[in-house]
């Protein structure tokens, strides 16, 4: 139903709708395990809120993106994507969702600093560190 809303958003210019049916795509996506899917959908999503100056969707869309980089383990970039986040809805004055997108930076950050800390604890030991970067359970929000 997601493509058929997305359509007719189409069809009838209604940029608001159609964000509205990418942003669902997108979500429907990432539960399935497509990324690329989710991933250009939200860009596109992101696009047009901006476009509409719609700073709580394009919150959400920045958080969508930091949410699929990081079930990709991309850190980095997912990083990124939540601190974007969390601008605007500091800016906003969502200290709720405000609070939710630092707990996932906190884990982020974490992990991103993880392979340097277990270098570290490797050498002190004596021991070869692990070159291979572990898989995580899950990611973050899933």
């Amino acid at each position: 139903h997601h493509k058929q809303a997305l359509q007719f958003a189409v069809r009838a210019q209604d940029k608001q709708a159609e964000a509205l049916a990418l942003a669902n795509l997108s979500l429907m996506g990432r539960s399935q395990g497509d990324h690329a899917t989710a991933k250009v959908c939200i860009e596109r999503n992101l696009e047009l809120s901006t476009a509409l100056n719609d700073e709580e969707a394009s919150c959400d869309a920045y958080e969508q993106l930091g949410l699929i980089s990081s079930n990709k383990q991309e850190w980095a970039t997912a990083s990124e994507f939540l601190l974007q986040a969390l601008d605007l809805s500091a800016k906003q004055g969502n200290f709720h969702k405000s609070n939710s997108i630092r707990c996932k930076l906190g884990f982020i950050n974490g992990t991103l600093r993880m392979d340097s800390h277990l270098r570290t604890v490797a050498k002190l030991m004596g021991a070869k560190p692990e070159r291979k970067r572990r898989k995580s359970v899950g990611g973050v929000g899933q």
